[in-house]
């Protein structure tokens, strides 16, 4: 019954990715789709309620920075804890296409998570940054009529924010 309940949730959030998508795909003709994985450099065993607390505040403070920051045409994300590296989460942004370079757009992020809304704590991972080890990329600019980036968008990088963790 977990099992299920748990897998439907993360239906649901791929669900609702997918309609953002098509939505916004009615409305511009392209966007910039830029992934990032940001950590807290904690690489605690175990988490309290008070651990979850912070770190969604972490993230509820780098979310209102980014609308602030950059024009921002919807997002998704994945929480995830690993008794390894902590929490980690997966973000997705889809911002207007006007220029922006996805690489420098992932690192003003990195470093806003890791200097100020962490205290210095925070560690990323821009994939703009290593996007030649993806064949299959869905990041970069996303010209909603080439079925190509459009489908690579929704096979890859959409799933990869959305997928639920093995229980």
């Amino acid at each position: 019954q977990l099992r299920s309940t748990y897998r439907r949730r993360f239906t649901k959030n791929h669900r609702g990715m997918l309609q953002m998508l098509f939505a916004l795909a009615e409305r511009t003709p392209s966007a910039l789709a830029v992934r990032i994985d940001l950590a807290n450099g904690c690489h605690s065993k175990w988490t309290s309620p008070t651990e979850v607390q912070r770190v969604c505040g972490h993230r509820a403070d780098l979310l209102k920075w980014i609308n602030r920051t950059l024009p921002v045409l919807g997002y998704g994300w994945r929480l995830e804890f690993a008794r390894l590296k902590g929490f980690q989460h997966f973000v997705l942004l889809l911002l207007e296409d006007i220029g922006l370079d996805p690489l420098d757009v992932g690192n003003m992020i990195g470093v806003q998570w890791g200097a100020n809304v962490t205290g210095g704590n925070g560690i990323y991972w821009n994939a703009a940054a290593h996007v030649n080890e993806y064949p299959y990329r869905g990041i970069g600019q996303i010209n909603f009529s080439n079925t190509g980036s459009f489908q690579s968008l929704i096979e890859h990088a959409i799933p990869y924010v959305t997928v639920p963790d093995a229980i």
